[in-house]
């Protein structure tokens, strides 16, 4: 039954409407009584969870039954009697079950089994006991849960949700309701007859309400040749409590009617508990003409009674079909709704009112539909040709080649459309690059919209076509094609999509044509279609897509692809890193590199179809790297979508040849040292010498590396230079050169020179010979003396002859400088000072100066007077006079006005100064100059507006900002005065003025209305055109004058009068011509009756003149027909403006209609066959007049004895050989099974074989015969711990009627194993000494085979250091998971555990010491901390360096050592670890500089307390251990100085016993003899100068 129509979507369709309509149902309480438990809601279908409305080309369908009935059956009785289980089904298995047959409508000739089912709901209700589950016997009921099978299937269990519906517990009446989704059984099912068994109801009375239960099934479809509605279905709980009298309402909203003509309607509801018997029920729908509720009602019920027991589904089987269904309602009508005057045109809401003054009931499904409307718009989409060829049979398409489309569109809907789009999304198995799109429309496209069809990439995951058609509009023929698209899709090769041959890829092409409708702004997407069946029950039913075609793809095999390398490359370069993108195409890669198809094109690749390339990529591998030459084998891989690769090599040869480059640092120039090449050596070392050779140079390979080769030595000893050779490697032998370094230098140590007597001196102007005094202290150089190590002294000065007074700070500086005889010099200072304390006499005073303002700050009269010093004159008797002034800026007056008091000073050249005071001013008396006075004539007062205030400058003070003023507005016209006031700092004042005269001109007018219309009513007041004058002011019209209104057409004029504050007047007019529009009338309607006194004169409908009066038709009438034909009835409508047209009523006479039978007699059951009755009279009743032939027959199936059924028939057939008919079911059943007795009790027991055999029962027949007795044990042994024994008698009669008692037997072992072997439950431990767990023994008392687990648990925390405990625990356990849990406790004690190392002996200079090594403990994670030794060598965590201690006199190679201790602190094996480490640390390994080039000795002293050079020293030898003996001779051999045991402690003092008096020795060199006892080396001998002055 698939198939498929259009869709639409709702034309309110924003979000937030979308939302709104979604609360589709609402129940307003009105008092206390109405219980809405769940509100209701719109219910969806789990495939559209958000369609809440259902807009189909089909309708709904209601069917259902009930599942409990009275013990005693009334037509009227109500259900608080005795009631019993309807159970039809024949299935022993059910306890209640009933049935109803599905079926659809045959609405305008469709054809019911061509419906496609979109959703079906199953709901279920009933009233039992409080609790949801309950037994009936040995039946389990549950109020979620029921069963459902559909036409020849079995049952299917459905259980409803917590929240779907309602179920109460001890209230409302334990009314419940059941919902659950079934459309995936309907639509596998179809249609045809349903069962539902198992509704959790119970038999008996319980109270005045009574019992109930009973199913019903809502089932939207759509079926082509059915008109368009919108279908809702509503579910909630609704309590209605009876003997309450109250009213509830609630709403319907969403749905959306035709925009003309009838509008139909059909209502659907399920209830619960109505009574057949109790009124005072009612169900309203609210009218749109007038706002009242009318009451609603069927052919089962009536408009105060509406729930009442009764099943009106439209006339389906039902089994039962009783009309008293015994407090189950559901209902499914039309509801008149004639002249719309309920629902009408373009409605999307509906009221429904309800409530009850006597019954008792639940309400849980309302479903709704109305007559709607959606655009159609169709697109058949076909496939035309294969590769170019016509279709084959079967269409099969390979990969590579490609499948042609065509798609023609058509309008067949009675509008045009909007925003018309068709998207066809390409599946992932083509190519979307070649579409090769061809296409035609067949109608003028609106620009607005339109776009020619084109690949949207990124519509769909393989990309889409996409065609904006714009507005297609509505022609005259439905057939009409107007627009058409061909294209074509090639099937892909990509094997990742079609590569595996053990399935079968397809182009699954679909496709949706969408828009809006242009006058009812309906939303539609309808999917593309193949075109329309033919040949089947269904015809012109349209096929869906999509359009299928097989990818053959079993000759696509994986074959790999190919791939060419490049050719070998030889490369400069060191290492890999050479292979670059630049010289390799590609850089060196150890790993898989990423992929490189896109630009890998050096000899190429090539691929066989069997797929696309996905990747190329390539891996490095060095094969040689030796001798500077560095060998890499490069593989490149190419994979294929199928995933085959193929590999190619290439060689990569990278080879250094380039030798170091750079430029050969300068040697070191101007070094202080004699031509000696010890002494050049230590001042310019071969190590610095290599080191900036191998800074200077550089290698594109890595490191360059000096070696020094021979050095000789040229010059004297004032002027010498020192040439070394050096090689130059960069690790390649081949590369090796041979460079040059030149030192050079000379004697650079100037003469020490002895300030101790030098002094400066200061002369007094005129007083004495200052001549002579100045040169005597000259020619003794200040009191300085000189003395140079090498040489002579020479002594020179730069004294410049200069004898001017330089006054207290203006003393001169002469430098005095000490030349030896390599041209060193050694410089000494002092100064000479000539004071003058005498300042100037002023001999002329300042003078006073007022100027008038310039504008420009007077400047050059301000400057004219300070250069002048104000006139003032002063005179000096030893220098030149400097003037100066203090001016800073004149005061800030009005304007540039100011004034300013100058004080100007007179200096000599001594500083001596003297000083005058004068004042300078400034003064303003001039008026600022204005423009002239300004005019202008302007329109309107906002033209006059402000003018620009003239820039109005003061000579004195810049910019002057005016005062502004202005005169009062005129009223329309006049003169408007803006007066502007400049006023200076000084207040001098002048006045600007300008006037403009206003003169309004007359205004314009648009041009005058015109409009012709179709009625007077559209002839309305016309708004007036907004008029403004000249100046902008809207103007008020007066009027309109109006003109006589026509009676029926003319016209009418209407005069509006405008008018401006200077009087200008115009008039405006706007002129209608009425010309009556025709009316309509609606379609011809008629009807098909029986009889043709059932041809009433029909109502004609109102029909009103385009001027809203009501025009009244003429009826005419033709001649009755006899038996069949037509009565018509003809209505002419004639408006003042003579348009007429006919509205016709046809009745279609046919009396098809077959007599009323009479209800049958209900059916009875006998349990013998004498016991059924002669049948007895039926009459029928006839629509027409004439007598009616009743026969009867009885039709006996006797092929089961014990199931005897007799169909008893009346027929009834009119004169018109109509005829009716009804049947009564007679069964001859026995169904009485025997009476079984009472069951032994159950039993229990621990071991299968304590249970005892089956004893003997007997049983007693309600009839005659033999009963067969048969035991059985039916064992469940799915557990074998808990063995379940169902003992079951049966007993049987004749007619197998069986009855039978169960004993139930329980074989469960509950104990568990226990302990037989004695355990120490606690223990106290020590961590050092924790026993082994011990070996325990368990017994169980069924089975020999016990499980123990054992488990050992550990409160040790090594970050905390405290006592801990070591749980164990035995877990036995038998095979029926009988357990007992046997625990020991340990409680250990923490103790530490103590581990003495002593280390070898350690030399400082040996490195770190890894103290880890030395642990005897697998814990690392403890503490290392030094106890004993010298904190100078640090302790990182477990590094020791001791690198860092110091050679000294304690610690050399000589002394013993520095003893260390450390200790580390961890935890192990539950225990605290301490490991003591001791190790010595000595100097044994360094060898001290002890030989004579280590010795360092003083070349000269100058103890003056400066603490350089103070004493005599001997050095680089302390830690050697020799005695120093040191003698000390002047230039004339005399001792001066001599010790046995020298401690660095002479400063020239001379010993008693030496030359000379005792004290310090002059200045002078000094020899020396020094001699290093026990050394074993020569004496040291050599001058040193001493300068103790």
């Amino acid at each position: 039954m698939r198939k498929l129509y259009t869709t639409k979507a709702s034309a309110n369709n924003h979000p937030s409407r979308l939302m709104l309509f979604a609360i589709l149902l609402i129940f307003c309480a009105l008092n206390s009584y109405g219980q809405i438990k769940v509100p209701f809601a719109p219910r969806t279908a789990s495939a559209t969870p958000l369609k809440t409305v259902y807009t189909v080309k089909g309708d709904f369908s209601m069917i259902g039954n009930t599942n409990l009935t009275l013990a005693s059956y009334g037509d009227k009785t109500n259900n608080n009697n005795d009631m019993v289980y309807v159970d039809e089904d024949n299935d022993a298995n059910t306890i209640n079950s009933s049935s109803a047959t599905l079926n659809f409508s045959t609405e305008n000739g469709s054809v019911p089994a061509c419906a496609n089912i979109i959703y079906a709901g199953l709901y279920w209700t009933g009233r039992a006991g409080a609790s949801e589950v309950f037994n009936v016997g040995t039946k389990e009921l549950n109020k979620r849960k029921v069963l459902i099978k559909g036409p020849g299937g079995t049952y299917i269990p459905k259980t409803a949700n917590l929240d779907d519906i309602y179920y109460p517990s001890g209230t409302e009446g334990n009314m419940y309701s059941a919902y659950v989704e079934i459309t995936d059984i309907v639509q596998a099912s179809g249609l045809g007859e349903y069962f539902v068994a198992d509704i959790a109801t119970l038999e008996g009375n319980p109270d005045s309400t009574g019992y109930y239960g009973g199913w019903g099934m809502v089932v939207v479809y759509e079926n082509l040749q059915m008109k368009w509605r919108d279908v809702t279905v509503f579910d909630g709980h609704a309590y209605v409590q009876g003997a309450t009298t109250a009213n509830y309402t609630f709403d319907v909203n969403g749905f959306n009617t035709a925009q003309s003509g009838p509008i139909n309607l059909k209502l659907g509801i399920m209830a619960g508990e109505g009574d057949a018997g109790v009124p005072g029920d009612y169900f309203q729908i609210q009218r749109q003409d007038n706002g009242t509720f009318q009451s609603l009602s069927h052919s089962s019920n009536t408009a105060t009674n509406f729930f009442n027991s009764s099943i009106n589904t439209g006339g389906n089987n039902r089994n039962p079909n009783l009309v008293n269904n015994t407090g189950i309602d559901i209902s499914m009508f039309n509801i008149d709704n004639t002249n719309n005057g309920i629902i009408t045109n373009n409605q999307t809401q509906v009221t429904f009112n309800y409530g009850s003054t006597d019954d008792t009931y639940v309400i849980f499904n309302v479903t709704f539909s109305v007559d709607s409307y959606v655009p159609e718009i169709t697109g058949v989409i076909t496939n035309t040709s294969i590769n170019g060829n016509p279709n084959p049979v079967p269409i099969i398409i390979e990969p590579g080649q490609f499948a042609e489309y065509k798609l023609e569109i058509k309008n067949a809907g009675t509008e045009a459309t909007n925003n018309t789009v068709v998207t066809i999304p390409l599946p992932d198995t083509v190519n979307p690059s070649d579409l090769n799109i061809v296409f035609n429309t067949n109608y003028t496209p609106l620009s607005s919209g339109y776009s020619n069809p084109q690949y949207g990439p990124n519509i769909g995951p393989n990309g889409s076509i996409i065609w904006n058609l714009g507005t297609l509009p509505l022609p005259s023929d439905a057939n009409t094609v107007l627009a058409d698209i061909s294209f074509k899709l090639t099937a892909t090769t990509d094997c990742a999509i079609i590569g595996d041959i053990n399935t079968t890829p397809t182009i699954s092409l679909f496709g949706s044509i969408s828009g809006t409708g242009a006058i009812s702004n309906v939303s539609f997407n309808t999917p593309l279609i193949q075109g329309y069946s033919v040949d089947d029950i269904c015809k012109d039913s349209p096929i869906p897509i999509p359009i299928v075609i097989d990818i053959d793809n079993t000759n696509y095999e994986n074959t790999p692809p190919t791939i060419t390398a490049p050719s070998p490359l030889n490369i400069e370069g060191c290492d890999e890193s050479s292979i670059s993108g630049v010289t390799a195409r590609y850089p060196y890669s150890s790993i898989e590199s990423a992929d490189i198809k896109d630009t890998y094109v050096t000899t190429g690749y090539t691929a066989t179809p069997a797929g696309a390339i996905t990747s190329i990529t390539y891996i490095d591998v060095i094969t040689q790297n030796s001798n500077c030459i560095l060998s890499v084998t490069r593989t490149f891989t190419i994979t294929n979508s199928c995933g085959s690769t193929a590999s190619a090599v290439q060689i990569i040869n990278v080879n250094d040849t380039t030798p170091a480059t750079g430029v050969t640092p300068t040697g070191t120039s101007g070094i202080n040292a004699c031509a000696n090449e010890t002494d050049i050596d230590a001042l310019a070392t071969t190590a610095a010498d290599i080191t900036a050779l191998q800074s200077a140079y550089t290698d594109n390979c890595g490191t360059v590396t000096a070696s020094f080769v021979s050095q000789s030595l040229s010059g004297d000893a004032c002027s010498w230079s020192l040439e070394r050779t050096y090689t130059i490697s960069d690790g390649c032998p081949a590369n090796d050169f041979n460079v040059t370094m030149t030192h050079s230098g000379s004697d650079q140590t100037p003469p020490t020179i002895d300030n101790s007597n030098i002094a400066n001196i200061e002369l007094a102007c005129g007083q004495g010979d200052t001549t002579k005094e100045l040169g005597d202290w000259l020619s003794n150089n200040a009191g300085a003396s000189a003395s140079d190590s090498c040489g002579d002294v020479t002594w020179t000065n730069d004294y410049g002859d200069d004898d001017s007074v330089k006054c207290d700070n203006g003393a001169i500086t002469v430098t005095f400088t000490a030349t030896d005889d390599c041209g060193n010099i050694s410089s000494t200072s002092a100064t000479y000072l000539i004071k003058d304390t005498d300042a100037p006499v002023i001999t002329t005073e300042a003078s006073n100066l007022t100027v008038e303002c310039d504008g420009n700050g007077n400047s050059t009269d301000l400057n004219t007077w300070l250069t002048s010093n104000g006139g003032a004159l002063a005179t000096d008797t030893c220098s030149s006079i400097s003037w100066s002034n203090n001016f800073s800026a004149l005061s800030d007056d009005c304007g540039e006005t100011g004034t300013a008091t100058v004080t100007f000073t007179a200096t000599d050249g001594c500083n001596n100064s003297s000083s005058t005071t004068a004042t300078f001013t400034i003064q303003d008396t001039t008026a600022p100059t204005v423009p002239s006075d300004g005019t202008a004539t302007v329109q309107c007062l906002a033209d006059a507006v402000q003018p620009d205030a003239p820039v109005v400058t003061d000579v004195c003070g810049g910019i002057i900002a005016p005062v502004i003023t202005s005169s009062v507005d005129p009223t329309c016209e006049g003169v408007k005065i803006y007066t502007f006031t400049y006023t200076d700092c000084a207040n001098n004042e002048s006045v600007y003025t300008y006037t403009y005269t206003i003169d309004l001109t007359n205004f314009a007018l648009p041009t005058n209305g015109l409009e012709t219309v179709t009625k007077l009513a559209d002839a309305v007041e016309p708004t007036p055109p907004t008029v403004t004058d000249n100046c902008g002011n809207i103007l008020i019209p007066s009027g309109p004058t109006v003109t006589e209104t026509p009676n029926c057409q003319g016209t009418i004029k209407y005069t509006f009068t405008y008018k401006d504050c200077a009087g200008n007047t115009a008039d405006w007019a706007y002129t209608y011509t009425i010309i009556l529009a025709p009316f309509t009338v609606p379609d011809d309607d008629g009807s098909t009756v029986a009889c043709i006194t059932d041809a009433v004169v029909p109502i004609p409908p109102t029909i009103f003149d385009a001027n809203a009066t009501e025009v009244v038709p003429v009826m005419t009438e033709n001649e009755n027909p006899i038996c069949n034909g037509d009565k018509v009835y003809t209505f002419t409508y004639t408006d003042c403006a003579g348009n007429t047209a006919d509205w016709l009523y046809t009745y279609t006479i046919n009396d098809n209609i077959a007599p009323v039978a009479p209800s049958a007699p209900n059916s009875m059951v006998f349990e013998c066959i004498d016991d059924v009755p002669v049948a007895g009279n039926l009459t029928a009743i006839d629509n027409c007049s004439g007598s009616i032939t009743v026969t009867g027959v009885d039709s006996v199936d006797n092929s089961n004895p014990c199931n005897l059924i007799i169909t008893r028939t009346w027929t009834f057939t009119d004169a018109c050989d109509n005829s009716s008919s009804v049947a009564q079911l007679i069964i001859v059943k026995d169904t009485k099974a025997p009476v079984a007795p009472s069951a032994p009790i159950d039993m229990a027991y621990q071991c299968i074989d304590d249970v005892p055999v089956a004893g003997n029962l007997t049983a007693v027949d309600n009839c005659s015969g033999n009963i067969t007795v048969a035991g059985v044990d039916s064992i469940d042994n799915s557990n074998p711990c808990n063995v379940i024994i169902t003992r079951t008698w049966k007993f049987t009669d004749k007619c197998g009627n069986t009855s039978s008692s169960v004993q139930t037997l329980t074989v469960k072992d509950t104990i568990a194993p226990e302990l037989t072997s004695n355990l120490d439950t606690e223990m106290n431990v020590s961590c050092a000494d924790v026993p082994d767990a011990p070996n325990l023994t368990f017994s169980d008392n069924c089975a020999s085979n016990v499980d123990v687990v054992y488990d050992e648990t550990n409160t040790f925390d090594e970050t905390i250091l405290q006592d801990y405990e070591i749980i164990r625990t035995w877990t036995v356990g038998d095979a029926c998971g009988n357990k007992n849990v046997y625990t020991q406790t340990l409680h250990v004690a923490l103790d530490e555990i103590v581990t003495d190392i002593i280390a070898e002996d350690r030399c400082f200079d040996d490195g770190v010491i890894n103290l880890n090594d030395y642990l005897q403990v697998t814990n690392l994670n403890g503490t290392w901390e030094m106890i004993e030794g010298n904190p100078i060598a640090t302790l990182e965590g477990n590094i020791f360096n001791p690198t860092t201690l110091q050679l000294s006199l304690d610690f050399n190679p000589r002394t013993d050592g520095i003893p260390y201790e450390f200790r580390y602190t961890t935890t192990d094996n539950g225990c605290i670890s301490i490991t003591n480490v001791s190790m010595l640390i000595d100097a044994k390994c360094v060898v001290l500089p002890c030989g004579s080039d280590d010795v360092v000795i003083s070349k000269a002293i100058t103890p003056n307390g400066d603490q350089w050079n103070e004493y005599f020293q001997i050095s680089g030898v302390e830690l050697c251990g020799f005695v120093i003996d040191v003698k000390l001779f002047n230039r004339w051999g005399a001792l001066v100085y001599q010790s046995e045991n020298y401690q660095n402690n002479w400063n020239g003092i001379a010993s008693s016993g030496s030359l000379g008096a005792s004290g310090t020795v002059p200045n002078g060199t000094y020899y020396y003899i020094v001699i290093l006892k026990n050394s074993g080396l020569n004496p040291f001998t050599g001058p040193v100068y001493v300068g103790t002055k």
